[in-house]
């Protein structure tokens, strides 16, 4: 059974679902939701340009008992084009320093520092 939630974006009066794979627990979902780097994410949308009809938790990377990263995929659309889905995988990741050089099509750079969590 999924894991559900209803998440109110006051500025916008809007109640967004979110749901989690069955795999995640209600402990990590609710942490997830709490954290800061979920609420940094969801306070930048901009509701005022997109329609965000849900979203869905693929993954929680815990770190212990903090939250490290958190895979999902918001099901949104523009409110000028509502007929064409929008790209919606989102990794956060908070602060966490990270690098993706694209070469070309065929080839890319992933560059990996080392990061101590604070």
């Amino acid at each position: 059974m999924e894991n559900t939630f209803k998440y109110e974006l006051k500025k916008y009066k809007l109640t967004i679902p979110i749901t989690a794979n069955s795999q995640i627990s209600q402990l990590n979902f609710n942490q997830a939701i709490e954290s800061k780097k979920f609420k940094d994410w969801i306070e930048k949308l901009n509701a005022e340009e997109i329609i965000i009809k849900g979203i869905k938790f693929l993954n929680i990377y815990m770190f212990g008992k903090i939250v490290g990263f958190i895979d999902l995929v918001l099901d949104s659309y523009l409110k000028s084009h509502p007929d064409k889905k929008l790209p919606g995988y989102v990794f956060l990741r908070g602060s966490a320093v990270g690098i993706l050089i694209i070469v070309n099509e065929t080839y890319m750079i992933l560059t990996k520092q080392f990061h101590l969590t604070t």
